[in-house]
């Protein structure tokens, strides 16, 4: 998907989601459900083991913060 705010990469049991949306990342409340159903994704899969969570860019920013 190419408007995806995240970029998927899976090698064996590890899972990296790298957030690739421009200037400091943000997460909007619609970036956020998808971000959900990747972490369903990994939770309901048994071959899954790890997860890392990277950006592309230094900064995140969080609708509503943390």
């Amino acid at each position: 998907m190419s408007d995806s705010p995240f970029v998927l990469n899976q090698v064996g049991p590890v899972m990296e989601i790298t957030l690739s949306k421009g200037k400091a990342n943000a997460i909007s409340a619609k970036n956020s459900r998808k971000l959900n159903r990747v972490w369903e994704t990994f939770r309901d899969d048994p071959e899954m083991r790890f997860a890392i969570l990277t950006a592309k860019e230094k900064n995140f920013f969080l609708q509503g913060g943390i």
